[in-house]
């Protein structure tokens, strides 16, 4: 080995070290170990030494880690909004021959750049390099934008952008000129996410080039409900290759929230709709090793789940729920309205994975947006929906797989089981309460989910305080939608456990602290009934019992949400 191949390997490795040094400061980083599968990824599509043929460009580069390990740098180009950043890149000559500059991608020369201005006209007052325009101008160039964009999005307008790095919504992220034209080419509601609007622009960018797209990001673009307009409108190009690994492997972010992060390498030369594509990507563990294959779908939205219940029209107010005994009598954008023949709202809120959390049944109106009311018409769907959504354990690798409607005519004993897995849940947090005031009126919230029939009660041990009750009540919704119907053995194994608890219930009735749990009325809701029961330590067994019941229920369900096509199998 040569003394000049001596120095050139001491002075990559002093660079290396430098960077390291950095890393481990706390900022956010695409980890090493991705970045450079990454880039082993391009070399599968595109050859051996294709960082020679081809010109490199990030956008959102920050301290370089997506070009940690490119060979040599005379054809990258590497910008941030960040000066500080910049600084660091040129220092030591981290990247030899590398063109690094400050640059605000959102913003800066964006009306030049979506006009088509003439790039090699100095007069125009680009801030683009003069080095990079004149690659961009030359049509022999063949490109590979690399970029790890922020995935934040934008809830309010007009104040500074920060530079986001987690999948959360960032108050005070800034209105950009990339935003402004989006919004009037009718995109809608992506224009709010920093990560489509970096999409955005380098699209228009490669209009006129030759260009591969190798980009770490989450994969709402390809199969959100927000982000249709953008498939139908912007990004329909040919997927090469890529990878899915847990956003846990980002320093500074949620280990106990944590979300897919793909990348994809995209030939923008290539026009093909995402629907009408079959896309598969290796799925990462924590050491970067392969573990089996995903296939990611891009379907309509028309066909996503929460398109498939009947949401009726809202008439009449009513007091409106932030939680199974919460009224929510002061917010911003109040929902207090019900339908004709209100059964229950159904919250369900998004329609991928990772929102079955915001799924939930109340007897009045969900407080805020995303709820609908449930009457007899839609109650079937309401309750098989509900339990599509919540009988798939959430991970992070299906975290934003969207729900579909059923590609198959599903049996009345799914929806049967559905309804009584339903009942048995944590979610299922309808209530019946007394005397609730609300804009001036005296309301009697009802519990239209009880189950069993006022014949059953009539013959079970019930406290005197009832029985006036129990003489005049009318059966519930439920109780006479259950009535007669074959049920499934776990099914019914579920709803005799059920009876069970609610037994023990009526018979602890005088012991249970019925005021903390607003119990008045005969027909409490499940919550009521589990919480009123647990506080007082009594019914143990029968509430492990169904528990148990309500296990073996959800281990029959959830196949069949993949045989019905509600999910695609991993």
């Amino acid at each position: 080995m040569s003394s000049a191949d001596m120095d050139a390997i001491l002075a990559r490795t002093d660079r290396l070290e430098q960077m390291d040094k950095r890393r481990f400061q706390g900022d956010f980083f695409t980890p090493l170990a991705f970045a450079k599968l990454g880039l082993d990824y391009i070399e599968k599509v595109l050859g051996p030494n294709w960082y020679k043929e081809y010109k490199i460009w990030d956008m959102a580069c920050g301290t370089g880690n997506l070009e940690y390990h490119i060979p040599t740098y005379e054809n990258v180009f590497m910008s941030t909004i960040d000066t500080g950043e910049v600084s660091y890149l040129k220092s030591n000559n981290m990247f030899p021959g590398a063109t690094i500059f400050q640059y605000d991608y959102l913003n800066d020369d964006v009306e030049l750049v979506m006009s088509g201005a003439d790039l090699l006209d100095d007069k125009l007052g680009w801030k683009l390099p003069r080095k990079l325009r004149e690659a961009l101008a030359d049509k022999a160039n063949k490109w590979v934008v690399l970029m790890n964009p922020p995935y934040a999005t934008s809830q309010e307008a007009g104040a500074t952008s920060p530079k986001a790095t987690s999948g959360e919504n960032k108050k005070g992220v800034s209105n950009t000129a990339v935003r402004k034209i989006m919004h009037e080419q009718g995109l809608g509601e992506v224009s709010r996410e920093l990560f489509d609007q970096f999409l955005y622009r380098a699209t228009v960018e490669a209009r006129s080039c030759n260009m591969h797209i190798g980009l770490f990001s989450t994969i709402k673009y390809i199969n959100a409900n927000n982000d249709q307009k953008f498939r139908d409108k912007v990004f329909h190009y040919q997927f090469k290759d890529g990878f899915v690994f847990s956003s846990s492997n980002f320093s500074g972010t949620s280990k106990q929230n944590p979300f897919p992060i793909c990348f994809m390498i995209w030939n923008l030369t290539e026009n093909k709709k995402l629907e009408d594509q079959n896309i598969e990507i290796d799925v990462l563990d924590e050491q970067a090793n392969k573990t089996f294959k995903k296939k990611i779908d891009s379907k309509n939205r028309r066909t996503f789940l929460s398109k498939w219940v009947n949401r009726p029209t809202t008439e009449n107010i009513f007091p409106p729920f932030s939680s199974a005994l919460t009224i929510k009598k002061e917010n911003k954008d109040i929902r207090d309205r019900i339908a004709k023949g209100f059964i229950a709202s159904f919250m369900c809120n998004g329609n991928d994975v990772r929102n079955q959390n915001s799924t939930a049944f109340l007897s009045g109106p969900c407080a805020s947006a995303g709820a609908f009311s449930v009457t007899s018409e839609n109650f079937e769907k309401s309750v098989t929906t509900f339990s599509v959504r919540k009988v798939i354990p959430h991970t992070w690798i299906n975290h934003q797989d969207q729900f579909c409607q059923s590609n198959s005519n599903f049996s009345d004993d799914f929806i049967n089981d559905c309804a009584a897995w339903t009942l048995f849940d944590s979610k299922n947090q309808t209530a019946s309460i007394k005397d609730v005031e609300y804009k001036g009126t005296t309301y009697q919230v009802r519990n239209q989910f009880f189950p069993y029939l006022l014949s059953e009660l009539r013959e079970w041990d019930t406290p005197h305080d009832l029985s006036g009750q129990l003489r005049t009540a009318q059966d519930t919704f439920v109780a006479n939608w259950l009535k007669g119907r074959a049920l499934s053995a776990e099914a019914q194994t579920l709803l005799d456990a059920g009876r069970k608890v609610y037994q023990v219930f009526y018979k602890e009735w005088k012991n249970l602290n019925l005021r903390k749990f607003k119990i008045d009325y005969y027909d409490c809701g499940w919550y009521q009934i589990r919480n009123a029961l647990l506080d007082a330590k009594v019914g143990l067994e029968e509430l492990n019992a169904v528990k148990e019941a309500h296990t073996k229920l959800a281990l029959k369900l959830r196949p069949k949400v993949y045989d019905y096509g509600f999910l695609d199998h991993q």
